[in-house]
Parts: structure tokens; sequence; C-alpha cells
């Protein structure tokens, strides 16, 4: 339920429509989403005949599991060439015992409208908490369809730790593999971002893979040593 208000302009082919617009929305409850808020401007253009703007922001955002104070989204330029951007901040959730954060995450890519496939990379990401901050290592490539996805390695980088992770999916024929690693990442922070653990702290090193073969069951493998273990 909610209510959504909303006006524009739609011309362009049924393929390639060109869209601009306002939309605003208050209070909508999904299931066991909740959004207090939410507004969009929209210039967009999948002809390409001009650079497109796409701004989405949202405030008491409420998935179930976290809680966000604001979301916002950011696109802009052409389907052929474009950056994209999200930002969010959450005060944590007592309900889980999980910490506050704030993200910023930007891609900048391609969009093939034909093939529905986005190829790019991504570009910056950092992860603020209460203890620190964790930053994207270095560029990442993505490739993204309904047939099949894949990311290059995702590193994160707390001063000298680092956590990566890599993976690949495949409709046809039903597969997907997942890698990863950590050296000297901070426990603590982990267990408090994921399962809201305080327990528990020491410099994680894993390393492991997990996936599905067609026709199988998936399984996996991993190592783990935690160096000075504290409870």
């Amino acid at each position: 339920s909610g209510r959504v208000t909303a006006h524009g302009r739609v011309q362009g082919t049924l393929s390639r429509p060109s869209i601009t617009g306002e939309a605003t929305l208050a209070t909508l409850r999904y299931q066991d989403v909740f959004v207090g808020g939410a507004e969009a401007q929209i210039d967009l253009d999948l002809g390409d005949t001009r650079s497109s703007r796409v701004v989405v922001r949202a405030t008491e955002v409420d998935s179930g599991a976290l809680r966000f104070d604001r979301v916002e989204f950011r696109a802009s330029g052409r389907t052929t060439e474009h950056e994209l951007s999200l930002e969010a901040a959450s005060p944590g959730d007592e309900r889980y015992r999980l910490a506050g954060f704030e993200a910023r995450i930007a891609a900048r890519g391609a969009f093939e409208i034909d093939r529905r496939r986005w190829n790019g990379e991504l570009a910056s990401t950092k992860f603020s908490f209460p203890d620190g901050s964790a930053n994207l290592l270095q560029p990442a490539a993505v490739d993204l369809s309904p047939e099949a996805a894949s990311a290059a390695p995702v590193c994160l980088e707390t001063g000298e730790a680092r956590f990566c992770v890599e993976g690949q999916w495949s409709a046809r024929p039903d597969s997907w593999r997942l890698i990863y690693s950590a050296q000297d990442w901070p426990l603590k922070r982990l267990l408090t971002s994921l399962l809201g653990w305080r327990e528990f702290d020491g410099m994680l090193q894993a390393s492991g893979w997990i996936g599905k073969e067609p026709g199988q069951d998936w399984l996996g493998a991993t190592t783990v040593l935690l160096d000075q273990a504290s409870f």
C-alpha cells in the first residue's frame, strides 16, 4: 500500500522510449519492506539522441533486515557510456545488533538494449563504520545480463587488510561459482556488520570457493585461520 503522484511525457518507440517526468511516493509498504517517502526526477532517452539523467531519493527505508535513513541513486550519460552512483546511510538496527554505516558506490559502463546486457566496471566503493572504513582497492570489471553474470576480483582494503570476492553465473547451463579470500581482515567488524556479534575479535585469514555445476548440488571448500583471537 502507498500513494504515488507522477507526471511526465513519453515519446519515441516502444523499444527505445524517451521519458521525462517526476514522481513522488509516500508511505509505501509491501510485505516486509517500508519506505517513508521517495522522489524521482527522470530524463531518460533510450534512443541515445541525448544524454540522460535519473535521480531517485528515498528516506526511512526498512527492508525488514536492515534500515536506512536515506538512499540515493543517480545515473547520467548515454546508454553507450554512462555513470552510476549509489549512496546510503544506515543507523544500524538494534533488533539484529547491527552497527550503523554509510556506503558510497560508483560504477561506469554501457548498456546494450537489444541484449539487455550491462558491461562496465565498479569504479569506487567506500563503507564507513564507527570504527573505521573500507575502500575498493582497484576498479573491477562487471558483466551482467539475463543469461550470465561475472565480476572480476572486488577487493576492499582497510589499512593493510584485504577482503576479495569474485564470481560468475550462467543461466544455461545452470551453474555458478564464487571465490573469496581475506587477509588480516578485522573479525569484529565482519561479524558486527553481518551478524551483529561484538563478542569476538581477531585478524581473519581465509580463502575458499563455493559453486554449483549443472545437475549437481552446490559444494565448496575453505581454509580459515584466526590470528590474535580474543573473546
